[in-house]
């Protein structure tokens, strides 16, 4: 789960400063903390926003600090390893060897994005239809993270390439039973389990808008036609039980 909103950037912020100035680095991990800390940890993160009261929020803001407080834990543990003594782990690690883990880091990406440090979950957020609320599709948000509107250009060939098969791949099997989802999984692979390529890690998506769109749109479209044709039945049963009763009254007449 992600945080959006028109103060997102500002939540993010807070509950960084929350984590990082509060929460205890002398337990093994976030399970190990005290409940009722926390949950004071949880009230501190609402203090200044206005959430629902829904149990929801509440599992969402400690996930969102949980997963915080693991990554810079885990930093932490990191850079006390690597150095001989406490003195020197207190101390501000290397410029260099920093620069070399994010080099690292980045070269396994499979292909780099426009959006910065704003998730992905966000940006689809502020690309929502205005009037439906409908979030953009999985392969519409490639385009999205991955295409630099100022410069009217890809951040790269293997992006371009990568949005290209996807529609090639929709317009070659249209009408076979696939969502877009699917098509999307199919031309650049499955993540691993837990995590939505092009999405990040969270909940498998209902199916979004195209292929799938489209065949909603033509079952309504049959639906609409039968609807049309069984009331145009039931007027002509009307008007056929009309005619026999003008039948028999002519037939009383005549006898």
């Amino acid at each position: 789960m992600r945080v959006v909103g028109k103060n997102c950037q500002r939540y993010i912020t807070d509950v960084g400063c929350i984590v990082r100035r509060f929460t205890p680095l002398q337990v093994k991990g976030w399970s190990k903390i005290p409940r009722n800390e926390v949950e004071t940890l949880i009230l501190c993160g609402r203090e200044k926003f206005k959430l629902s009261t829904e149990p929801h929020v509440d599992v969402a803001i400690e996930e969102d600090m949980k997963r915080r407080y693991t990554k810079w834990h885990y930093t932490l543990h990191q850079m006390f390893l690597e150095c001989k003594t406490v003195e020197q782990a207190l101390a501000n690690p290397p410029v260099e060897n920093k620069s070399q883990r994010n080099k690292d880091n980045n070269s396994q990406i499979q292909f780099t994005h426009s959006s910065g440090t704003k998730a992905f979950s966000r940006v689809r957020w502020e690309n929502r239809n205005p009037e439906t609320g409908v979030l953009p599709s999985r392969i519409d948000t490639l385009k999205l993270t991955r295409y630099d509107e100022e410069n009217k250009k890809w951040v790269d060939d293997d992006a371009k390439k990568a949005y290209v098969s996807v529609h090639l791949y929709i317009i070659r099997f249209e009408l076979q039973h696939m969502s877009e989802d699917e098509i999307y999984d199919h031309v650049l692979g499955k993540a691993p389990s837990g995590y939505i390529r092009g999405l990040g890690v969270g909940p498998k998506p209902k199916p979004s808008f195209g292929v799938a769109t489209r065949r909603c749109a033509q079952v309504e479209a049959v639906t609409r036609r039968a609807e049309q044709a069984e009331a145009q039945s039931v007027k002509l049963a009307e008007e056929l039980t009309m005619v026999d009763e003008y039948r028999l009254l002519f037939r009383a007449c005549i006898f």
